[in-house]
């Protein structure tokens, strides 16, 4: 029954479909991550030549219809195109250092796989979390019609390898 009322809440499918940003480049991290049995597109994949014409608001748009969670680096997303985060009805995890290149970001995202698909497991759309350099989601923005409510996730790290 647990399982049931979950899916009810839930507005992903069994297995996320993800969404690569442009900025997370068109090769290497989804080589990382497809090798880790994720399910991906990517931006180059999906816009082709059109990838650096496409605008932002029309990714987000884009990811709501075709019901892909999409993955970021930019650091002004969740500012600056708020409005069609909530239109679109996503999901957005964030990388919170968006220089450091395909492997540190590989790392990040398989480490946060668990809290990733747990906040899509347990949160309405839309939201937008963050991934920590340590590979941890510590915090998800939820949307509501006129306001926004951050959750700060504690995180209790298993000593199972230690």
């Amino acid at each position: 029954a647990k399982s049931r009322a979950r899916s009810k809440n839930s507005q992903q499918p069994k297995d996320p479909v993800f969404f690569l940003d442009r900025q997370l480049g068109a090769y290497k991290l989804p080589a990382i991550l497809r090798a880790a049995s994720f399910v991906l597109v990517t931006h180059l994949e999906r816009y082709g030549s059109q990838r650096d014409t496409e605008p932002d608001p029309n990714i987000a748009i884009e990811c709501g219809v075709q019901k892909n969670v999409l993955i970021t680096a930019d650091p002004d997303f969740e500012h600056t195109y708020g409005a069609e985060i909530i239109q679109a009805k996503i999901a957005v995890f964030y990388l919170v250092n968006n220089h450091d290149g395909a492997d540190k970001w590989g790392a990040r995202i398989l480490a946060a796989r668990a809290d990733i698909l747990r906040e899509l497991g347990r949160r309405r759309k839309p939201f937008v979390a963050h991934v920590t350099t340590e590979g941890i989601v510590n915090q998800v923005k939820m949307y509501y019609l006129k306001k926004t409510k951050v959750i700060r996730i504690a995180k209790k790290r298993s000593i199972e390898n230690e």
